[in-house]
């Protein structure tokens, strides 16, 4: 669901900073209220000792003379007291104020255009760099751009623009108008009835992973209402289904760069598995996140575990007052799962700080680096063992050296950038496996009321972890939910949009090369008709005037799945190369055992150890839980005591035990 609206995050509210200063600011009153009483209790002694002994004029004069110097200093004592609490308040308020201003520069707003993204000051690259860089820059040395935030989207075929320079895709092989997006979602993209052989945690864990891996901005724009060079709206027909007051579907154009003459879209995020979702993707986001002693900030509202610290009011539904998070990107607050996801890996993250530096006498930098190290490893870890399996089958999973068992040789002459079929078609497979409710505390929700209403996840946490691993998912396929498909972010009724032409419509915008091209350089054997796409269809195939026509995202989706596989061959094809890329081209990711990033041989036996299971376990109220959260409980996949799932030892990170990729205790080189 990325890359949909735009919601500006541009202020932090930390409730328990204010309640604390507000407590100070009290107390200061309060002493200062004291002293005053203080003070007029003396005076109220000296005029009645006065009085007592008018006749004893020497003692008087002394006493006077002492008197008026004791007044003096503390009159200069109470001036020194309130100007350092001025001086005090006047720092916090400046504090305060740089750090919301750090965060909201920090985010990648949709409405940035390129050119504000990649403007980086060139540092120098070196081998010798223990941790990522926030941006992912440097991770090539020789290329320190490659894979970092704000490069342009690579390609895997060249565009298929209309000028061949910037316009959108409009017309097929014969020079006719492609049809509508949104006739197309009508008439090749039905409700979706069947269920998959996984759980809805795969099409959770795919959105919490999209979020690391691309963010295309653009503009904010109400094109229906706009004549805008940058609208490309979606025409709606008069006779539609559902949408029977409206002509039109909003679409703004993505930001675009100029390359070599030709304009290309923008990751605003890195292309690493770097954990960039939970920790931003440039360092003033990161700041602005992080707390002290190296844990990132959070919110305590009473119970065993944090959550993530609130956000801007308006970056959920307005018109509800809901509580908003913010976290290292912005998209956050869409949906209660993801937000659940976030959450979990914040606590993860905090988790391992609070560990290591019980274990440990490091610093807060090394602490906090430490932390985020593993937490990236983790989800390498997760994504390549667990999910990517069920997604792509063993077949694709072994032909693309994506197993975590098969040798790991790091690669200085792959770009890991992320493509712009991956993005924008390919990996947006998971929008089919959405379902129309899910059940949360033995009640039904509906999918469609949860659009970005993320406090949910306040009073239904563990239940909602708990039942993202046992409902099952959707099967993928050509056919998608209605909550996606007429209610997407709907405000109101019929208000809301369809995600399945608006991947459609995107993908036009980007300039994507029609699926049978793909199809071709991926299998090699193309499709000769529409028939054979859309068996049994007739509609569907009357929709395209010629299978050459057909766009990547309606055909990789109609494509039959790959054997032990979610997706068709040729997203497999176009997911397991990119997953090869950020993989083979990472300098830091996990498995590689060169250089003084690296991971112990130890480090990583643990690493390999972990699970979304136990990280869901030691992060939740929840006590027990199957072992594969992204397959339903079965005979094979029974809930086990969390105590009895494996865990991750941290000893293995002493410097006494080989701690520092093995080469024992060194300094701390800052990137």
């Amino acid at each position: 669901m990325s890359n949909i609206t735009s919601r500006r995050v541009d202020k932090i509210q930390i409730e328990a900073e204010e309640e604390e200063e507000e407590e100070e600011e009290e107390e200061e009153e309060e002493e200062e209220e004291e002293e005053e009483e203080e003070e007029e209790e003396e005076r109220r002694i000296r005029r009645k000792i006065r009085t007592r002994n008018r006749g004893r004029k020497k003692r008087t004069r002394v006493r006077r003379k002492m008197g008026t110097r004791k007044r003096g200093r503390k009159k200069r004592t109470r001036v020194r007291r309130k100007k350092r609490r001025r001086m005090k308040r006047r720092r916090k308020r400046k504090t305060k104020g740089e750090r919301r201003a750090a965060i909201s520069v920090g985010y990648h707003h949709h409405g940035f255009q390129h050119a504000d993204i990649v403007k980086r000051q060139a540092t120098p690259c070196g081998d010798n760099e223990q941790f990522r860089r926030t941006d992912g820059s440097c991770n090539n040395v020789n290329q320190p751009d490659w894979g970092s935030a704000g490069v342009p989207f690579s390609r895997i075929l060249p565009n298929a623009y209309a000028n061949g320079v910037n316009s959108p895709r409009t017309t097929g092989v014969d020079g006719t108008a492609l049809p509508s997006a949104r006739s197309v979602s009508l008439n090749c993209h039905g409700p979706n009835d069947n269920l998959a052989k996984v759980t809805l945690m795969v099409m959770q864990w795919g959105q919490f992973l999209d979020h690391d891996l691309a963010l295309t901005p653009h503009p904010t724009l109400d094109c229906c209402t706009s004549s805008e060079a940058e609208c490309f709206n979606i025409d709606i027909a008069a006779d539609d289904e559902y949408f029977t007051d409206r002509t039109c579907m909003s679409f703004v154009r993505s930001s675009r760069t100029s390359v070599n003459g030709v304009e290309e879209q923008s990751n605003a995020l890195t292309a690493f598995l770097d954990g960039s979702n939970v920790y931003g993707s440039d360092d003033s986001l990161l700041a602005a996140l992080r707390g002290s002693s190296g844990r990132l900030w959070s919110n305590n509202l009473g119970s065993t575990f944090d959550y993530l610290p609130p956000g801007a009011d308006d970056a959920c539904r307005n018109e509800t007052g809901e509580y908003c998070f913010i976290a290292g990107d912005e998209r956050v607050n869409e949906q209660p799962g993801l937000a659940a996801m976030h959450t979990i890996f914040l606590r993860e993250h905090n988790r391992i700080v609070d560990e290591l530096r019980r274990k440990f006498n490091w610093d807060d930098e090394r602490v906090f680096q430490e932390a985020r190290k593993i937490v990236g490893a983790e989800m390498q870890h997760i994504t390549y063992s667990e999910f990517l399996p069920l997604v792509l089958g063993p077949v694709f999973i072994k032909n693309y050296g994506l197993k975590t068992s098969q040798p790991f040789v790091y690669r200085g002459d792959v770009n890991p950038a992320i493509s712009n079929e991956f993005a924008t078609a390919a990996y947006r497979f998971g929008h089919s496996l959405i379902p129309e409710e899910i059940t949360v505390k033995n009640e039904v929700l509906q999918f469609k009321d949860l659009f970005f209403k993320p406090s949910v996840v306040l009073n239904t946490m563990d239940e909602l972890c708990s039942s993202l691993g046992e409902d099952k998912a959707m099967a993928m396929d050509r056919q998608f939910a209605h909550s996606v498909t007429r209610h997407l972010f709907q405000n109101t009724e019929r208000d809301g949009f369809d995600l399945v032409s608006l991947n459609i419509q995107r993908g036009r915008d980007h300039g994507l090369k029609p699926f049978n091209e793909y199809r071709r350089i991926c299998s090699g054997t193309p499709y000769t008709s529409l028939a054979q796409l859309f068996p049994d269809d007739e509609t569907a195939q009357t929709t395209y005037a010629s299978i050459e026509d057909v766009d990547l995202f309606t055909g990789g989706v109609a494509e039959d799945s790959v054997d032990d596989g979610l997706v068709g061959p040729t997203f497999a094809c176009l997911i397991a190369t990119q997953f090869n890329l950020i993989r083979n081209g990472d300098r830091f990711f996990y498995l590689n055992r060169e250089g003084p990033q690296r991971f112990s041989q130890d480090q990583i036996d643990e690493i390999q150890k972990v699970r979304l299971s136990k990280i869901i376990c030691d992060n939740s109220e929840n006590k027990d839980i199957q072992e594969n959260v992204f397959l339903p409980i079965g005979v094979s996949n029974r809930k086990r005591d969390c105590r009895r799932l494996p865990s991750i030892d941290l000893d293995k990170w002493s410097d006494e035990a080989g701690g520092r990729g093995g080469r024992g205790d060194r300094r701390l080189r800052r990137n």
